[in-house]
């Protein structure tokens, strides 16, 4: 009778082997990370420019620079005369009672005022009409500092 020999290391190997795992979903799902990352980054970037979506204004120079308070509410005013209170477009009808929701949450509101340099006089005055008769108090017309002071 004979004894079978076996190979120790053939032995071992096989019942020992390693399990390949596949290395390509490490490197996907980073590919999937950086373009979330760059995604996120890309919409930090641009959220200021889209509160006001095609607005053109140019506002008047002043040599002059006032602050305001950082929760202050925001009026547009375009040259073609839309406004825009808080970055939602009104009609003037709706400006007063947009006005008096502001008061009655806040009723130390100041209105920053930003209108285009070509609005016509009469306009801007019954904005600030509707600003006084809703309760507002402080009205700040933006401006832009001059590019040279003379």
């Amino acid at each position: 009778m004979e004894i079978p020999t076996y190979n120790l290391r053939h032995e071992l190997r096989r019942h020992f082997l390693r399990r390949r795992r596949t290395q390509g979903w490490s490197i996907f799902a980073t590919a999937v990370f950086d373009a979330a990352l760059l995604l996120v980054a890309f919409q930090f970037l641009t959220a200021p420019y889209v509160l006001q979506p095609g607005m053109r204004i140019s506002l008047p120079e002043a040599p002059f620079a006032d602050g305001a308070k950082f929760d202050a509410a925001v009026l547009t005013v375009t040259r073609e005369g839309w406004i825009f209170f808080d970055d939602e477009r009104v009609t003037l009808e709706g400006l007063s009672d947009a006005f008096a929701r502001r008061v009655q949450a806040d009723p130390e509101t100041e209105l920053i005022v930003e209108a285009d340099r070509n609005t016509r006089h009469a306009r801007l005055t019954e904005v600030f009409n509707r600003a006084r008769a809703a309760g507002i108090r402080d009205i700040v017309i933006a401006t832009r500092q001059p590019s040279e002071v003379r």
